[in-house]
């Protein structure tokens, strides 16, 4: 990427002289690799900064038309009135509640996705029960786990406001989990298939449980496996693990992610 950059350098800022612009070279077709990787790269910022523009998870704003203005032309992405009026966590403020609530979300995209779904929900939840914690399910209603307290369906909006009477949440890699984070809720993810490196979150609040194992991230390590569907190493993070993992985080000061 530094030679791209390099190149878009050269070409944006080098005036002409005598009708020709400077250059490192004199050859057509090396021209047009300079010309294309301009456009390229000066293509590239201006998305970026498109991207970084845009309030995140849809936070309303007075110029959120001028943002998604810059991001249709930009990266061609369409938007209707709705889209600035509708958002849905970004005016919310997380406090701690003071009556113990873990939020969980079992889900995940399908396809290939299924395999970033942990199968011991189930049983996580009935141990926290006995121990006297209220446990509550997120996401779609199909994605419920049996025996929790139902806070599945709805709309986003309707569902972040729930969420936020959750003194603890436990999620598999999903884009539930990044709203937990992004509401600063203490969230433990659980990460076996995919790359922890790139799609944990990052707030102070967020942490994992990650599956060592050779052969762990499929997604990097074998993709076409991955792509199959054929990875199960979810199912090889023991509950006892997430069980334990999540009490300490309990006893933890708040807004701390205990390690």
């Amino acid at each position: 990427m530094a030679p791209r950059f390099a190149t878009a350098h050269l070409t944006f800022h080098n005036r002409a002289r005598a009708g020709l612009r400077k250059s490192f070279t004199s050859l057509a077709d090396e021209f047009l690799f300079i010309d294309e990787n301009t456009r390229g790269i000066l293509s590239l910022q201006r998305a970026a900064d498109a991207l970084t523009a845009i309030v995140h998870i849809g936070a309303s704003s007075p110029v959120a038309d001028v943002m998604f203005e810059a991001a249709k032309q930009s990266l061609g992405i369409p938007y209707d009135e709705a889209d600035l009026r509708n958002y849905f966590c970004g005016d919310l403020v997380y406090k701690p509640p003071h009556e113990t609530l873990v939020g969980i979300h079992a889900g995940s995209k399908s396809g290939m996705w299924l395999a970033k779904r942990w199968p011991y929900f189930p049983e996580l939840a009935q141990r926290l029960r006995r121990r006297g914690i209220r446990v509550a399910s997120f996401g779609l209603a199909e994605e419920y786990v049996e025996g929790t307290e139902n806070r599945t369906g709805g709309t986003i909006e309707s569902m972040c406001a729930s969420m936020l009477d959750c003194t603890q949440f436990v999620s598999n890699d999903s884009g539930v989990m990044n709203i937990a984070n992004a509401l600063g809720i203490p969230m433990l993810a659980l990460f076996a298939p995919t790359n922890v490196k790139t799609r944990l979150p990052l707030a102070t609040t967020s942490d994992a449980i990650v599956l060592e194992r050779d052969c762990a991230p499929c997604e990097l390590k074998d993709p076409e496996g991955f792509s199959r569907g054929q990875c199960r190493c979810m199912a090889d993070i023991d509950v006892s693990l997430v069980e334990a993992r999540l009490l300490e985080r309990m006893q933890a000061p708040a807004g701390i992610a205990a390690s």
